[in-house]
């Protein structure tokens, strides 16, 4: 007997916000959304389990963020500290390591070209 479901399984929510369209951004550098707000960043530490950066807006503890690492989806993260315009975050699922390891190189090549312009 074939199982019949009558509705559609759905998700409860988006896997991630709409990043894309957004304006002056580089593919090749990090972009983070925050509530209404959303920009490329520069990242001043990254690991598999999170990142600190600037942010312009104040957020408080726990609130959600979304970082996009240049060749990856965008990753929830959690706000687990703030600090004047600096945030911490930690990500919501820890960062494979072929994954960060790839997403250091392609940050870093930007970053070079950056630096020879």
């Amino acid at each position: 007997m074939a199982n019949h479901h009558p509705e559609p399984l759905a998700l409860s929510g988006p896997l991630s916000p709409p990043l894309s369209g957004a304006t002056g951004t580089d593919p090749k550098r990090p972009f983070l959304r925050a509530g209404r707000g959303s920009e490329s960043v520069k990242l001043d530490n990254l690991s598999s389990r999170g990142f600190r950066t600037d942010w312009p807006n104040k957020l408080a503890l726990g609130d959600s963020v979304w970082l996009k690492l240049p060749g990856l989806a965008a990753m929830p993260a959690k706000v687990t500290w703030e600090l004047d315009n600096m945030i911490g975050c930690t990500f919501d699922v820890r960062l494979h390591p072929a994954l960060y390891a790839q997403s250091l190189e392609i940050i870093a090549d930007a970053q070079r070209s950056v630096d020879l312009n």
